[in-house]
């Protein structure tokens, strides 16, 4: 029994130390694979290839609001003034039922996006980082009784999934991946 007790101990104390040390991998800012004079990105407009409407807008606005909050980057008001572009195609746009109610009445419905983007250095042309499948899904409720209230709900699961999608994108382009 003490052995057994001794062997925990000893398992314990490893998975402490190695909690401690961690595995040394990381998603953090680290920008060694972009040219340090790119500093200034412009967010140019979203092509939006689905029939979502304003969908384009709140990808884009997303994208500029995560480029803000960037201490790598900052904003460029023109494209003409930007070391890069940011661009973005809204391939796909689906919706699909996952929950019902008990009268088979949809209860909570999925969004998937599915999406190209890419950064361009703005003098050469050349694609900095590029995800021609990138992609997203977010849940929202479905209120069978009061059509207002579900299209707010879908409005703010869009906005979500915009800002989600944003902050993925940046930390892979500024981790190299």
């Amino acid at each position: 029994m003490k052995t057994v007790h001794k062997t925990y101990k000893a398992a314990l104390i490893i998975l402490i130390m190695f909690t401690i040390m961690g595995c040394g991998y990381h998603l953090g800012p680290g920008d060694e694979n972009i040219n340090k004079n790119i500093r200034a990105i412009f967010v140019d407009i979203f092509q939006n290839d689905t029939s979502e409407a304003h969908l384009e807008t709140y990808m884009r606005k997303a994208f500029i609001d995560e480029s803000i909050q960037s201490v790598r980057f900052r904003l460029a008001g023109e494209r003409d003034s930007a070391d890069a572009v940011l661009k973005g195609k809204i391939k796909t746009f689906a919706i699909s039922p996952i929950a019902y109610l008990s009268n088979n009445i949809v209860a909570v419905e999925r969004i998937h996006i599915s999406m190209d983007v890419s950064l361009v250095e703005q003098n050469s042309q050349k694609i900095i980082w590029r995800d021609q499948h990138f992609s997203g899904i977010v849940d929202y409720n479905v209120n069978a009784v009061n059509l207002m209230v579900t299209e707010n709900s879908r409005k703010n699961a869009l906005i979500k999934l915009s800002n989600d999608l944003a902050e993925r994108a940046f930390i892979l382009i500024l981790s190299g991946f």
